[in-house]
């Protein structure tokens, strides 16, 4: 049997991340943080007060997954909420069960914080989308998702015309 484990990242699992990462972002079709990104990224998620938490899933001591995830708060359920912000199990270990151990941590944590619901992302083309939905999670069909990146955001906070 796999012995999986789910633990805290470490400062000291900073390559780690940044090579999971990266592989994430290839499996999205996605380019690669910078260098810049990835040294802002180890700055927050080992700072004193992180501003999210990186969950390594490990298979007999070796680094094959992780999820990221903080918190946000909903104010019409009065709770908090987990975001699922990634969620990601090396190509060569999947279907071992390291996601689901991943995905289990991060409810077991939402359901200490007595979180009202978890949210995430999930790519259309995602196989992993049948897997959500056998344990209930629902797609949020009147719900579109918008950003607005760098430039709006200056543009918009530097407007004296609102």
């Amino acid at each position: 049997m796999t012995n999986i484990k789910i633990r805290r990242a470490k400062e000291s699992d900073a390559e780690v991340l940044r090579h999971l990462v990266k592989e994430f972002a290839q499996t999205q079709k996605a380019p690669p943080p910078d260098d810049r990104a990835n040294f802002r990224l180890q700055l927050d998620a080992f700072s004193p007060n992180p501003p999210l938490d990186i969950w390594l899933a490990e298979i007999d001591g070796k680094p094959v997954g992780y999820a990221a995830t903080y918190y946000t708060y909903s104010t019409f359920k009065g709770t908090y909420t987990l975001h699922l912000e990634d969620y990601f199990v090396l190509e060569d270990h999947q279907k071992k069960g390291i996601g689901g151990a991943l995905l289990k941590h991060c409810t077991k944590i939402a359901w200490e914080k007595n979180c009202g619901r978890i949210d995430f992302l999930v790519l259309k083309d995602n196989p992993a989308i049948e897997i959500y939905q056998h344990y209930g999670a629902v797609e949020l069909k009147d719900w579109t998702p918008y950003r607005f990146e760098g430039e709006q955001i200056e543009a918009i906070a530097c407007q004296e015309n609102w």
